[in-house]
């Protein structure tokens, strides 16, 4: 027996929700079987696009840079609306998909790696990867590393109440003994009525000329602030607090734009 007929405007549909939500879920939407949404969707040629090795659909390649199984809709505003990500609408009989060229995403995607965590992606899931990305995923899992999010235990709560009491360590010497951030820290603090955890703030240490560089090329190379701290030895606060004196912000994007257009970094702070 025949199933009934797809329309125009369901194929552009189901091309529309393809790769945002499961087939399950796109077949109670459509009121089809989810054999019948998978034989269109091969039908419309719905999926990677990598058998030529030149495009993917935006949706999946969402899902493969961010370690997901749906796509989302803030992706598809953070990348494409506000970063700028080149997208191609690709037609495949009457209906129209987003697209992406790899070579161009690769391109997009080294000027943007600041914001991209390459720990959730699978290595080699979009073929060939450029040079760079190996020591960005790297980076990303060590960052991840050093921002501990597993839950406390009886035991680091009754060291840190221990370390708190005695008041000779600070804040960030506590994180780095603990492997936590000292967010995390004085976070934990709050929680168990400890106070606030001794601190050093960032006037509290001098800037050599040599530290100011290595951290402002740090920035440059889009190093996430928790590993330049690690690396520095200091407090992501103290790092942030000399970023944000000398070029009056600590987002690493607006501070990349800024040496971008003055065509150097600052010197020494003042």
């Amino acid at each position: 027996m025949q199933g009934k007929r797809w329309t125009q405007e369901e194929k552009d549909k189901l091309a529309e929700l393809y790769g945002t939500k499961s087939l399950d879920t796109i077949a109670k939407i459509m009121g089809r079987s989810i054999n019948s949404i998978s034989v269109m969707r091969q039908r419309l040629h719905l999926g990677a696009f990598l058998e030529n090795g030149d495009y993917i659909t935006l949706n999946q390649l969402l899902k493969a840079v961010k370690g997901t199984k749906y796509g989302d809709s803030y992706s598809l505003l953070s990348w494409v609306k506000n970063r700028g990500l080149p997208i191609i609408h690709k037609r495949v009989g009457k209906c129209s998909f987003r697209v992406v060229r790899l070579d161009d995403f690769w391109k997009w995607a080294e000027t943007n790696k600041a914001f991209i965590d390459f720990s959730k992606m699978s290595e080699c899931i979009l073929g060939a990867e450029p040079d760079w990305v190996k020591s960005k995923r790297i980076e990303d899992t060590l960052c991840k590393a050093i921002k501990k999010t597993t839950p406390w235990t009886p035991l680091e709560d009754g060291r840190l109440a221990d370390y708190i009491r005695e008041g000779k360590k600070t804040g960030h010497e506590i994180a780095k003994i603990m492997h936590r951030s000292y967010g995390a820290v004085a976070k934990r603090c709050n929680d168990l009525g400890l106070g606030n955890p001794k601190r050093m703030t960032a006037h509290e240490h001098s800037w050599s000329n040599k530290e100011v560089e290595d951290v402002v090329k740090s920035v440059i190379a889009a190093t996430p602030y928790p590993l330049i701290a690690a690396r520095m030895d200091l407090s992501e606060k103290a790092i942030r607090g000399m970023l944000y004196r000398l070029y009056k912000t600590e987002n690493q994007d607006k501070i990349r734009a800024i040496i971008k257009v003055s065509g150097k970094s600052q010197g020494r702070e003042k």
